[in-house]
């Protein structure tokens, strides 16, 4: 193999430069400059490929919009700090880093505060205070980024003060060794999208989305968090907490919360929880949640009121967690309300295991074979858990029916719960899901699986018509996508599919074509066969979650 020379500018690197060039230019307006930087180089150059600048700064103070700076590779102790913003998509201004480009020792690798239109790709960042500042950024793209090695807290940040951070894309960064938060949406960050990330070892959540309290109108909303895996090994791995509202949250991966977090924990509002799999988490503290934690109390020393309002958690799998699975837990705090949360198409599976690599044991006298943990019931208000699977492998003694609700304190077989006068539980079911392999993290579902078709429709139409406005009982269970994703696919029964293009109250759905459908029937995102599935996936559906 012939290894490249360290200089640069070189033949090779000149070759490749030209390629990467074509594509990143592709779109960007005619008078757009290509600076690049190398730190073998000279300031007083003039910033071309065969002359290129020796500084991270000097490119920022010469950027303008539409323009794009190449990183050729080196070490580079400085910051990402362009001095003026990109003008729009088609004229951002925009940062490339070769393979070997790497940003380290320094207190902040980029620094988008108060920036717009900024893309950086393919940067490495490591061994600083913190990755990124987002705070007052919008319409900022960060892609194809590794970061290692955060001292300070958070890694990433936005919406902190009065800064709002808005339409910014955090996508496909690998994120690891982080001295708090892996990525935090503070206060004043909305209609983020944050998707196929892959973040590990957080001291505290990989990521937090965090808001000021209720009848704030500082509260992080209508940010997308998709398709990320995620795993703490050390604390909570994700968090929405102090009234963080109407935010999306599906098909990710989360695992291996550790200490005393679960694997997510959602103490916010309005928010939809969908088609993840919260699997592998080990925390101790069995007696104060479960690996899904929804819970309604005080924050940081009695500071903060969290409540849990409204939230609708769907179609996920909880298996194979150290601790109970799902919990709704208040605490004491008379300002809190746990109300109006459904949850409903999940499969509770197999939690309460202590978990060695891939084996698994039981340790009864301390966790028993609970799945659904409720505690406080008094002070809960409208709760619906309806048609979910909740289900332990290993009934004690064996052949019994297993008590696998706590509540309030008390050990309940599914078929007690449903039966309390709350009316809380209704038509759940108690049986083996038949995962394809959920040992090794697939959950799929086998062909013989009672899952298919066995889940409830989301809402239902509450009047028979046609066009592209349908009226339903309860709109919150779907997303319009905020903007800055597609809106849900649905499907109405006997109607046929359609794409949402808004949500304008709590019981209107707007479509982007018309149908025609009969009154009461039911409304669900897309599916199979004569009714939902329970659990993330449709039968024999492709779908994109990361598994493991």
């Amino acid at each position: 193999m012939i290894g490249l020379p360290a200089a640069c500018p070189h033949s090779f690197l000149l070759l490749v430069l030209c390629v990467v060039l074509f594509v990143a230019l592709a779109g960007h307006p005619a008078s757009a400059s290509v600076w690049y930087v190398c730190p073998d180089s000279d300031d007083s150059g003039p910033g071309t490929a065969g002359q290129p600048w020796a500084t991270i700064a000097q490119a920022n103070a010469r950027v303008q919009p539409g323009d794009v700076v190449f990183l050729q590779p080196g070490d580079y102790r400085e910051t990402i700090r362009p001095h003026v913003n990109g003008r729009s998509d088609e004229a951002r201004i925009t940062y490339r880093c070769l393979s070997s480009a790497r940003i380290a020792g320094v207190g902040v690798g980029f620094d988008l505060t108060d920036r717009a239109f900024i893309t950086i790709s393919g940067l490495t960042v490591e061994h600083v205070g913190n990755f990124g500042m987002m705070n007052g950024a919008t319409d900022c793209v960060i892609e194809d980024c590794r970061f290692t090695g955060a001292r300070g807290y958070p890694g990433i940040q936005m919406g902190v003060g009065e800064r709002a951070a808005s339409r910014n894309v955090i996508r496909r960064c690998r994120i690891a060794d982080v001295r708090g938060d892996g990525i935090q949406l503070r206060f004043l960050a909305d209609h983020n999208l944050i998707e196929d990330n892959e973040i590990r070892f957080c001291d505290h959540g990989c990521i937090v989305l965090r808001g000021h309290g209720p009848g704030s109108d500082r509260n992080p909303s209508h940010n997308v968090v998709r398709r990320n895996r995620l795993s703490s090994r050390w604390h909570t791995t994700m968090n929405l907490d102090v009234n963080a509202e109407h935010n999306l949250i599906e098909w990710n991966a989360i695992s291996g919360a550790d200490a005393s977090g679960p694997g997510l924990q959602l103490s916010a509002c309005h928010n939809i929880v969908r088609r993840n799999i919260i699997a592998g988490n080990y925390s101790m503290s069995y007696e104060s949640h479960g690996a899904l934690a929804v819970w309604a109390g005080w924050e940081s020393r009695q500071e903060e009121i969290c409540p849990a309002i409204g939230n609708r958690i769907y179609h996920n799998v909880i298996a194979l967690n150290r601790h109970a699975g799902l919990s709704a837990i208040y605490w004491d705090c008379p300002e809190c309300e746990l109300r109006d949360n459904h949850y409903v198409n999940n499969i509770i599976y197999d939690n309460s295991r202590y978990r060695d690599n891939h084996s698994f044991y039981r340790k009864r006298d301390e966790v028993g074979n609970v799945q659904l943990q409720l505690t406080n019931t008094q002070h809960m208000q409208d709760e619906r858990y309806d048609h979910n699977l909740i289900y332990s492998a290993a009934p004690f003694p064996p052949g019994a029916a297993d008590p696998v609700v706590l509540w309030d304190g008390r050990l309940m077989t599914l078929a007690e719960a449903e039966s309390h006068p709350s009316g809380f539980l209704r038509d759940n079911i108690s049986t083996d899901p038949k995962f394809a392999d959920p040992l090794w993290d697939d959950f799929s579902l086998r062909a013989d699986s009672p899952c298919i078709d066995a889940g409830r429709h989301l809402t239902t139409t509450t009047a028979s018509g046609s066009g592209n406005c349908i009226r339903v009982a309860d709109s919150s269970y779907f997303c319009d996508g905020f903007g800055i994703v597609d809106g849900d696919e649905i499907m109405v029964a006997g109607a046929g599919t359609a794409r949402l293009t808004d949500i304008p109250d709590s019981h209107t759905l707007l479509l982007d074509h018309e149908l025609t459908w009969p009154a009461g029937a039911g409304v669900s995102l897309v599916y199979k066969g004569e009714a939902p599935d329970m659990g993330v996936f449709e039968f024999e559906a492709s779908a994109a979650c990361p598994r493991g």
